[in-house]
This record gives C-alpha cells, sequence and structure tokens, in this order.
C-alpha cells in the first residue's frame, strides 16, 4: 500500500493539503480534468489543510485496465457528514484514525440519452482536530473486487 498526499499547489502560499490516502498496490492516482479548487484553508501544525474545497482525481489499475474517478469534497463542520449518515443504505466506516466515518454505495447514471449506469461509493469523515469533513467519492466501470480493495486501503486514510 502506497500513500499520495492529495493537495493543491500555489507558486505564492505553496502546498495546501485536502487528505493523505492510501492506495493498494497497482493502483495510479491522476490528476483530474480540472484543477483543485481551495475556498479556505488553515494551518494545523505546520502544514496547511484545506478546509473548503474539491479536488478530481482519477485512479487508475493499468495491469486490469481498469479506473475510476476520485472527487474529494472538504467541507467546514460536521453537517455533510450527518447529511450522509442520515441517507438511506449509509452504514460506519471503520478509519485506523478512530474519526467517525460513514459508507454509502450508490449508482450514477452518466451520458445523455441512452445514458448507463456505474457503481459508487460515498465515504465521509469528521476530523474533530480540524473541524471539517472529507468526503471521497468513488464512480466508475469498476468491480466489487476492485471497489473492496479500495476500500480495505482508504481505512487507513489521514486527514492532519
Amino acid at each position: 500500500m502506497r500513500k499520495h498526499v492529495i493537495a493543491a499547489e500555489n507558486f505564492l502560499l505553496g502546498a495546501t493539503n485536502f487528505v493523505v490516502v492510501t492506495l493498494p498496490e497497482g493502483w495510479k492516482l491522476l490528476r483530474g480534468i480540472s484543477p483543485p479548487e481551495v475556498d479556505s484553508n488553515r494551518l494545523f501544525g505546520e502544514v496547511q489543510w484545506v478546509t473548503s474545497g474539491r479536488s478530481p482525481h482519477l485512479l487508475v489499475q493499468p495491469e486490469r485496465r481498469s479506473g475510476a474517478e476520485l472527487h474529494v469534497l472538504v467541507n467546514r463542520g460536521r453537517r455533510m457528514l450527518d447529511k450522509l449518515k442520515a441517507s438511506p443504505g449509509a452504514r460506519p466506516f471503520f478509519l485506523h484514525s478512530g474519526h467517525e466515518a460513514f459508507l454509502l454505495h450508490h449508482q450514477v447514471r452518466r451520458g445523455l440519452w441512452r445514458g448507463y449506469l456505474e457503481k459508487g461509493v460515498r465515504l465521509s469523515l469528521f476530523c474533530d482536530r480540524t473541524d471539517r469533513t472529507i468526503t471521497l467519492e468513488i464512480t466508475g466501470r469498476i468491480g466489487e473486487t476492485e471497489i473492496q480493495e479500495l476500500l480495505e486501503a482508504l481505512q487507513g486514510v489521514e486527514c492532519h
């Protein structure tokens, strides 16, 4: 398992971290189509952390020729966690950090007219130290094996 720091770079302010994710061996994390957006941040320790923002990425497994989109969304407070917690089908999710987290499996419709469905997983966690909710949403044409592999790795997510 490898750790990946998801951060936004600014030539004046330096790096501002969204979250640190752990991915299984063989998976790669690539930048998404648009750049990360940081609305606000906070210094915690020696690191700037995003308190409000979003960052799109791609998760790629070259050996299996599969991939998915990863969207990171950070909000102040715990409102977004409570919203996911109240969703039908949401269940508690164990994190090594001990933070409160919930997971929801869902489907996402893609395409314009006839469209198609993709599997999706939304994981939200609340960090009481930085007072922010981090939501990781993974969507794509990936199988249950890949989803379970990614979820097992995401138990090691670091938020500060």
